[in-house]
């Protein structure tokens, strides 16, 4: 059977505090009290993971690249 537990807490690309999928946004849910971080991972040309949500660069850096055309040492 299940048992009532309390909620548990999970920062959404670690937090609104801080650039998304940054150590700062994941530190910041921590100081916060989340139990987790989630995270985005995309790889990169060179099959290098990487820890980002947009598979397009436009939003964050205005760079209107692909995640996955671009090497690890580019990115």
């Amino acid at each position: 059977s299940y048992g009532i537990h309390d909620p548990i807490v999970i920062g959404h690309r670690g937090s609104a505090y801080g650039v998304e999928n940054t150590l700062e946004a994941i530190q910041s849910a921590i100081d916060a009290g989340a139990n987790y971080a989630a995270v985005d991972v995309l790889l990169s040309a060179d099959r290098v993971p990487m820890v980002i949500h947009d598979a397009n660069l436009q939003r964050l850096s205005g760079h209107n690249k692909n995640v996955h055309d671009l090497p690890a040492k580019q990115l």
